[in-house]
């Protein structure tokens, strides 16, 4: 679904509101929406969102890395990798920031890492240029901002996979703040919470789908 597409289904859900000039309103709170509710939502991040290997380069004298661009935050069942001499890849170990600093000191081949602020901090401390890799979770980078009928009518990965979604958590914001309509309100805040809940089973469907589980014992 393009992002025009999302504003004429949330136009119609909202009665056939007759304002058009609300299109361009619904735009700018559908772009909020996306990045700081549904992209900043701490327990629960879906598959789609996951970004490709990224390859970062430390700098010696340096402890700093520099997060990836639109990191939101690590995917769980990934690591931090550091690059060997031979190809080979060796996980990084994340600990508190005090623990690895007091404990690893000196400089060297990182071997741990904490994240403060946008940056990546080593321990230890690289000595030389290093490949570091990560797969992680990258906020879509599609731009839907600007007004309705340009050219930024485009389908980002939530209008894809999550369209009811985005649409449902607009309309909660639409309807509230500037309808005023607390009955239209509450019926976007029961179709946000229907999408979420079926956007969590895809979730656990694209990620467990033809894995091999083991009964231990």
């Amino acid at each position: 679904m393009t992002r025009d597409e999302a504003v004429d289904t949330l136009m119609r859900r909202l009665g056939n509101w007759p304002n058009t000039d609300l299109r361009d309103t619904i735009i700018a709170e559908m772009v909020v929406t996306i990045q700081d509710t549904l992209e900043q939502e701490p327990m629960f991040l879906p598959w789609f969102l996951l970004s490709e290997v990224y390859t970062g380069t430390t700098t010696a004298g340096e402890e700093r890395l520099e997060l990836p661009p639109r990191f939101l935050q690590e995917y769980e069942d990934g690591a931090l990798y550091i690059v060997n001499t031979d190809g080979s890849k060796s996980p990084l170990v994340r600990d508190d920031l005090d623990v690895i600093t007091s404990r690893y000191s000196g400089s060297g081949k990182p071997t741990h890492y904490d994240i403060l602020g946008d940056y990546f901090i080593l321990r230890k401390i690289p000595d030389d240029e290093y490949s570091i890799k990560i797969r992680f979770y990258q906020g879509d980078d599609s731009t839907l901002d600007g007004t309705y009928g340009d050219s930024n009518n485009v389908e980002n990965v939530w209008l894809k996979w999550a369209a009811n979604l985005v649409i449902a958590e607009t309309g909660v914001v639409i309807a509230s703040q500037y309808l005023q309509s607390e009955r239209m309100a509450q019926m976007f805040m029961i179709q946000a919470e229907k999408a979420k809940n079926r956007l969590i089973a895809k979730d656990t469907l694209m990620q467990e789908s033809n894995k091999q589980r083991y009964m231990e014992g």
